[in-house]
């Protein structure tokens, strides 16, 4: 969803407002870890590991929003219209989410592996 609010108090100078919101995207995470040692090779002594994953789209990212401002100014130089603008995108600072990453960090002193 989208709201734009547009004034122009003259016809050299304009003012716009746009406020944008959407519902956070959903995707799949995974619920559950499974490691077997050496499925492929035997004598590697490696551990393979595998994931389940939750239902489809059973999570949701935070919703998303933001709002910026434009100003525009016409003014004239050798006989010609030049329109300055300044644009401030995300006015509010908001940290929008746009993705997700699962993964695992090994911890140096234990070995052992870290969510994060």
């Amino acid at each position: 969803m989208s709201l734009l609010c547009c004034w122009q108090p003259s016809t050299t100078i304009s003012f716009a407002a746009t406020w944008n919101y959407s519902t956070g995207k959903a995707f799949p995470l995974p619920i559950m870890q499974y490691s077997f040692l050496g499925m492929n090779n035997a004598k590697e002594n490696e551990n393979e590991v595998f994931y389940e994953y939750s239902a489809r789209d059973a999570f949701r990212l935070p919703a998303f929003h933001k709002l910026d401002l434009s100003v525009n100014y016409i003014l004239k130089w050798n006989d010609k219209d030049v329109e300055l603008s300044l644009n401030i995108y995300n006015v509010y600072n908001r940290f929008n989410v746009f993705s997700k990453y699962v993964g695992y960090k090994t911890d140096e002193a234990t070995g052992s592996e870290l969510q994060f």
